[in-house]
């Protein structure tokens, strides 16, 4: 599908990227025609969020519960350094199951946001929603993926706190991952190799555009955090409002730089990614590794008796500072002949 383009869109030059401030016009022309869908889908994604946490957080109190069961009880029979060695581990398998719930559920998002952009205006809302899952589960498999090849680069690089860097150069790399899966049919790794291809290809127009956005954001934030101060209920509710617009707006935005780095792309070519896998599988290694060492670490510690230890002494700490910030002033020796004076 190629969008008509709005009345100040303008590129002579076929070969050359348009001009950031055509793509910030045309970005909010196509918001402004597809944001009846946009609001239509935000309400049922909400609602699915709403039903998750529900689920999740049963699910949460049906694991949890019976595990410090014994704690609860008048007279509880072990200690809650006992409990460790079963409570952690279930707690990485819920916190696990969250973030998938949150990877599936925000992909699904995405999908219905780039089909409502993919079909034409005259397109009844329904017919769109009984397409979508045709979409859903390659979208699902690579939204997973995705976070996968992410987060191993990302573990790798974050050790030496370039955390913010890394996520900007990942996203220039995999932000059309989910456009080349709803407008070109590519699907999982096909659809991540070809926005890597096209990413690079084109990094430094890319980055810039991306970082424009970005910067906008950030100056809009900060403009509302300014006005908060005036009537906070009132911003918090504007603030809340202008996240969900702007979320709208940036779907348009990255969907028409897509279309325009798409386009400049050939598609025949290929760019070996290699070194971006073997990083992030490098950095799953590391990560596998540090949470071995950890769980080896507690578990020494439990049966040493040594972590019990580091608790009661934090515990004797906490009461000693509060009883000496509650004990009574001692009183002025210099005052006391004053007193005496006066009561004669």
């Amino acid at each position: 599908m190629i969008l008509k383009r709005s009345k100040t869109y303008t590129n002579n030059k076929p070969y050359l990227f348009p001009s950031i401030s055509s793509l910030f016009s045309d970005s909010w022309y196509l918001l402004t025609s597809r944001i009846n869908r946009f609001f239509l889908f935000t309400l049922i994604n909400f609602a699915i969020l709403i039903v998750f946490y529900i689920a999740f957080f049963t699910l949460v109190a049906f694991v949890i519960r019976p595990i410090l069961n014994p704690l609860l009880q008048p007279h509880p029979t072990v200690s809650a350094v006992q409990l460790l060695p079963t409570l952690i581990p279930a707690a990485v398998v819920l916190f696990l199951l969250l973030i998938v719930g949150l990877i599936i559920i925000g992909s699904v998002s995405i999908t219905w946001m780039l089909l409502s952009i993919k079909e034409d205006e005259g397109i009844p809302f329904k017919k769109i929603f009984s397409e979508s899952p045709t979409y859903i589960k390659p979208a699902i498999t690579t939204g997973l993926l995705l976070t996968v090849l992410n987060m191993g680069v990302f573990v790798l690089f974050v050790l030496p706190s370039m955390a913010s860097g890394i996520i900007f150069f990942l996203s220039v790399f995999f932000v059309f991952s989910f456009s080349e899966l709803i407008f070109l049919g590519k699907k999982n790794l096909a659809a991540i190799k070809r926005s890597y291809v096209v990413g690079i290809s084109h990094f430094k127009s890319v980055a810039l555009r991306l970082g424009s956005l970005l910067l906008a954001y950030v100056i809009l934030i900060l403009m509302l955090n300014i006005l908060q101060f005036v009537q906070s209920s009132v911003i918090d509710w504007i603030s809340a409002i202008f996240e969900i617009l702007f979320s709208w707006y940036a779907i348009c935005y990255i969907y028409l730089l897509y279309q325009q780095a798409a386009q400049l792309t050939d598609e025949e070519k290929t760019i070996s990614k290699r070194w971006l896998w073997g990083v992030a599988i490098a950095g799953w290694i590391l990560t596998v590794l540090l949470i071995v060492l950890i769980s080896f670490g507690i578990s020494y510690s439990i049966k040493s008796g040594a972590f019990q230890k580091t608790i009661d002494q934090i515990a004797s700490q906490t009461i000693q500072t509060g009883k000496s910030t509650t004990k009574a002033p001692t009183p002025n020796p210099s005052l006391t002949p004053q007193v005496k004076t006066l009561n004669q």
